[in-house]
């Protein structure tokens, strides 16, 4: 069984510039038919999506480039029911950029962009459900230039403006709305500087700073910082070892809305973090080692560790006006990357181990947060029997994701002292009791996806058609755990997919 859906893209060269060259690519999708997830999941999910992409770019001289580019994209899932929720989803960016090298001494780029970004829960007739937004829109003015000096170091100045818009809207644990709409203003500055220590030894520092945030720390407002300092060194032991550290401080104004005891949520509400409790901060340490035996091959080992010294949460228990609306708590996250690659001219294996692990403390509780993926195993492999035929697959191993177990259920009645008859006859309305926080884990992911391609080219026209098959040996993944009947809901079976691409 293969979804449905089509696909249109195009891509060619423009002779706009006696001097330079000009391109241009435009790509669209959709599906063709709404029913298509009812194939696979007995839900009665309708869904309708849509995705375009489009991008000119010019050269000039062979000096600078100037690109201009869209993407837009929407997404809707509707229930049957009418006591089911349903989804949607659209976003949209374009931006205006280029560089230019002035001489073989200075490079400079510059780009303009918009984005936004709108996710909603539209409850029609629940009870149960509340309708939720999450809103974003986001102009941007970025810069930067770079100086080459004599000696092969690197200075690059750069800035960048944000003006960010956000809206959203969410019902707590005890049915208290929130609704916000704010909009700020981030000025951030950089500066880097790359140097090299005879023919091993690299070096480059730099110093990031949000001018608001300076300003309020200097002027005592409790919530800003100076700068964000940043370094990475890399040494070449031999030619075939290298190894490399990096340190960093970062920080991050937007934190995520979702409940931790709901296994599935369909999308992120994303909100900006007041100015009064100031932002997320963590430390990042990074160590690795780059292995070059032979041409042929590459290996690379990374382990990482992060300290988040400041993470906000909203308080979804609030009842009252006088409790708080967000938790001041901390975390870390630390792992290993393993990788390899070993490729020819006719076939390529290649693969990829992560370990990690990831906590977090607020009000007292440590937990495991829901993206905590502990182990991850990508293989996959390539090879071109003929000349315009290749033949690829790959086999992907994960551990299960954490998730809040139902210890039980409870029946409550509501007080109605005016209507006493209708207190008394009353039945129980069953409420979950819910175990420890993210203490039980969904079963493991496995899937292996193979796929043949074959390239033909047809009076200057050159097509692709591409047989793709989803999950061959029809693993029971498992998609999530309905909260309240116990249900689980599987991941897509064996699905195979037949495409045929176009350019000129």
């Amino acid at each position: 069984m293969a979804l449905a859906g089509g696909h249109h893209a195009l891509a060619t060269p423009l002779p706009l510039f006696s001097k330079g060259n000009s391109s241009f690519v435009l790509f669209y999708r959709r599906p063709l038919y709404a029913n298509a997830l009812n194939n696979f999941f007995s839900l009665g999910l309708p869904f309708d999506f849509y995705d375009g992409f489009g991008k000119l770019t010019t050269n000039f001289y062979g000096t600078g480039h100037i690109s201009a580019e869209f993407l837009t994209s929407a997404d809707r899932i509707a229930s049957s029911s009418p006591d089911e929720p349903d989804f949607s989803w659209s976003n949209y960016s374009g931006a205006l950029s280029g560089n230019y090298l002035f001489g073989d001494q200075y490079n400079m780029k510059f780009e303009v962009s918009m984005s936004s970004y709108k996710a909603e829960q539209l409850p029609k007739q629940s009870n149960v459900f509340n309708y939720q937004l999450s809103q974003i829109s986001n102009p941007a003015v970025y810069g930067s230039i770079t100086s080459y000096t004599a000696s092969r170091n690197e200075i690059t100045f750069g800035f960048l403006f944000n003006f960010p818009s956000y809206a959203y809207s969410f019902a707590n644990t005890y049915g208290s709305t929130i609704i916000q709409s704010e909009t700020q203003v981030e000025p951030d500055f950089w500066a880097t500087y790359s140097f090299k220590i005879g023919s091993r030894l690299s070096i480059e520092t730099g110093l990031r700073t949000d001018l608001q945030r300076m300003f309020a720390d200097i002027a005592g407002g409790g919530y800003g910082y100076l700068a964000e300092p940043r370094i990475s060194v890399s040494y070449i032991v031999s030619r075939p070892v290298s190894v490399y550290a990096a340190y960093g401080i970062y920080h991050q104004r937007l934190i995520g809305l979702n409940d931790e005891n709901m296994v599935f949520s369909p999308f992120g509400l994303l909100a900006p973090v007041p100015d009064t409790l100031g932002d997320e901060a963590a430390s990042h340490y990074i160590v690795g080692v780059n292995l070059s035996p032979n041409v042929l091959t590459t290996l690379k080992f990374e382990a990482y560790y992060k300290d988040f010294s400041r993470l906000i949460a909203v308080n979804r228990d609030k009842v009252y006006s006088w409790e708080p609306d967000f938790y001041i708590g901390s975390g870390e996250s630390y792992g290993l990357d393993m990788s390899f690659r070993y490729e020819t001219e006719r076939y390529y294996l290649e693969g990829n181990y992560s370990f990690g692990r990831t906590t977090r403390t607020f009000d007292g509780t440590t937990y495991y947060p829901r993206f905590d993926l502990r182990h991850q195993l990508n293989l996959s492999a390539g090879y071109q029997p003929a000349s315009r035929l290749w033949l690829r697959a790959r086999w992907k191993i994960t551990s299960g994701l954490p998730y809040t177990p139902i210890t039980g259920f409870y029946g409550i009645i509501t007080p109605d002292p005016y209507h006493l008859p209708n207190y008394v006859n009353q039945q129980l309305s069953s409420q979950v009791a819910f175990g420890k926080l993210d203490a039980a884990r969904l079963s493991g992911y496995q899937s292996l996806d193979i796929s043949c391609s074959y390239d033909v080219n047809i009076s200057g026209i050159g097509f692709t058609a591409t047989g793709t098959i989803i999950n061959l040996y029809d693993k029971r993944n498992v998609f999530y755990i309905n909260n309240v009947t116990g249900d689980v809901v599987y991941q897509l079976p064996t699905v195979w997919n037949l495409s045929l691409g176009w350019r000129i």
